[in-house]
C-alpha cells in the first residue's frame, strides 16, 4: 500500500519542512521527511499504523490506518492519497477537536474497493493547556517539596506568545471565517479528488490484467488455427496422393 500525504496550512499552502514518525504495535516502522510538501511511504497490509507529522509551529498531526484488507485483493498495490491540514500551534493553548478525538482514521472500504476516511477530527478550538495550577493539592504539595530541596537555583525563563490569548468568548466558539469556509471546500474537493485518482490507479490495474489475459486468448487461438491449417493439409495431400494412386491403377488395368 503506498501512501503520499500533502502537507498544508490553513490557507492551502504548502509546508515543505514536516517530519514523519510511524509506529505498530508500539515500535517504530519509519521515520522521514518532507520533499517538495510532500510525505511519501509503503506500509505492508494486515497491520495498523500511527502516523504523526510535526512541523516547527503547528500542533502534531496525527493519523490512524487500518491497512487490514481481504485476501483476494492483497495481490494488488492501492494508492492513498490526502492533503493534511495542519493546526497552528498557540502558546498556553492545545487544540480541542470536535470528533475522533483528534484522530484522523483510514480503512479498506470493501464495497467501493478502495481506502476511505472512517472517522475525520473537523472542527477544532483552542483551551488553554493544564498547567501545574490544573493539578490535584497533594500534586501541588509534593512539587513544591522537591523544589524547596532542590539544591539548583531555578531561573524562570521569560514567557513570550506568538500571538495574543484567546478571549472567554473566542474559548467557547469560534466561527470560520470565510478563508476557513473555503479551506474547508477545497479540502473536500482535494478529498473527492484523491478518491477519483484511487479508483482509477486500480482500474488502470484490472485494465492491464484483463489485456493480459486477451493476449494469451489471442495466442492460445492462433496456436490452434494452425494447427487446423497443418491438419487440413495433410489432408489435402492425403486426397492428392489417393487420386495418383487410383489413376496409376486405372492405367495398368487398360
Amino acid at each position: 500500500m503506498a501512501v503520499v500525504l500533502k502537507t498544508k496550512d490553513a490557507s492551502l499552502n504548502q509546508i515543505k519542512i514536516a517530519k514523519c514518525m510511524i509506529t505498530s504495535n508500539g515500535s517504530q516502522i519509519l521515520s522521514t521527511s518532507t520533499k517538495n510538501g510532500k510525505l511519501s511511504f509503503k506500509l505492508d497490509y494486515d497491520k495498523k499504523y500511527k502516523i504523526q507529522v510535526s512541523s516547527n509551529g503547528f500542533e502534531t498531526y496525527n493519523m490512524l490506518i487500518d491497512a487490514n484488507i481481504i485476501d483476494e485483493m492483497k495481490k494488488y498495490e492501492y494508492e492513498y492519497i490526502l492533503s493534511i491540514l495542519m493546526v497552528p500551534s498557540r502558546d498556553g493553548y492545545k487544540a480541542v477537536y470536535k470528533n475522533c478525538k483528534g484522530i484522523t482514521q483510514v480503512g479498506y472500504n470493501k464495497s467501493k474497493d478502495e481506502f476511505n476516511l472512517t472517522c475525520e477530527p473537523g472542527n477544532y478550538s483552542y483551551k488553554p493547556a493544564k498547567t501545574n495550577s490544573d493539578k490535584p493539592k497533594e500534586q501541588q504539595i509534593a512539587s513544591n517539596k522537591q523544589e524547596n530541596n532542590s539544591e539548583q537555583q531555578v531561573v524562570k525563563e521569560p514567557i513570550t506568545k506568538t500571538s495574543e490569548p484567546l478571549t472567554d468568548d473566542d474559548q467557547k466558539k469560534i466561527e470560520p471565517s470565510a478563508s476557513a469556509k473555503q479551506s474547508i471546500f477545497k479540502k473536500d474537493l482535494d478529498k473527492m479528488l484523491n478518491e477519483i485518482e484511487t479508483r482509477n490507479s486500480t482500474a488502470k490495474q484490472k485494465r492491464i490484467e484483463l489485456d493480459q489475459i486477451k493476449q494469451e486468448s489471442f495466442e492460445i487461438d492462433l496456436i490452434s488455427r494452425k494447427n487446423m491449417a497443418k491438419k487440413r493439409r495433410s489432408l489435402i495431400e492425403e486426397i492428392a496422393d489417393s487420386k495418383k494412386t487410383s489413376k496409376k491403377s486405372l492405367l495398368l488395368q487398360n
